[in-house]
């Protein structure tokens, strides 16, 4: 049987392909925000995980600066002593800048990593975000195609 180009089509009669294209745009956008869903959602995690690492490098190198002052602490009495000195006033104050220096240190390398944990943090509750947003508008931009192909089939009058 050849195709004949002159025959009208029935109002029921529909073309296939045609109708399958329309649910097929629509699931395509559909299964792209569930893609950007799934990559927002990785990307949080991935950033949650450097907001742990970063906290934990900072420990370290608090605690390796405090061990670094404890060690020029300890280093200026062994000084002191093998030069015959007592424990006097300028010592004293020596012993004193030592310790709020190494202080300050420590304070300072625990601030800048709950800085970067923070970033990190913040970061990801971005992605979470723009993850979800672009899950909601893959079925935005699903809505149109899939009820063209159900007007299509007959199903919207």
């Amino acid at each position: 049987m050849a195709f004949d180009a002159s025959v009208k089509k029935k109002p029921m009669d529909f073309d296939y392909l045609d109708v399958a294209s329309s649910f097929l745009t629509g699931g395509g956008s559909l299964i792209s925000g569930l893609g950007g869903y799934q990559a927002g959602q990785s990307e949080a995690a991935q950033r949650e995980v450097r907001a742990d690492q970063a906290l934990a490098t900072g420990t370290r190198r608090a605690t390796e600066v405090r061990r670094q002052g404890d060690k020029v602490a300890s280093d200026a009495v062994a000084a002191n002593a093998f030069n015959g000195g007592a424990m006097d006033a300028g010592m004293i104050e020596r012993m004193a800048r030592i310790e709020s220096d190494t202080d300050y240190n420590v304070l300072a390398e625990m601030y800048a990593a709950e800085t970067l944990a923070e970033s990190e943090r913040y970061a990801a509750r971005v992605a979470k975000k723009t993850g979800q947003n672009r899950l909601i508008a893959g079925g935005i931009k699903s809505i149109p195609s899939i009820l063209d192909g159900a007007k299509k089939m007959g199903w919207l009058e």
